[in-house]
């Protein structure tokens, strides 16, 4: 749907917030580097996982999205 919301720490998160799927709802669930399947990089940073953030939201053609976040 046209709400857009954008989950990092997917492997967590994806089972308690996939009910809030909706027709007017995208969930995208992904996994930040270093964490969950994704492959293990010296270089991550805070830095690098906003502009990893901002990277998803292009590719998918997003113009405003909401996040979900979980301390870590």
């Amino acid at each position: 749907g046209p709400q857009v919301i954008l989950m990092p720490l997917g492997f967590i998160l994806q089972p308690n917030f996939e009910r809030l799927a909706a027709p007017s709802r995208t969930l995208v669930f992904y996994d930040q580097r270093n964490r969950g399947r994704s492959g293990a990089d010296p270089k991550a940073t805070l830095a690098a996982e906003v502009a990893d953030m901002e990277a998803l939201r292009a590719h998918l053609k997003v113009e405003r999205f909401s996040t979900i976040g979980y301390s870590y």
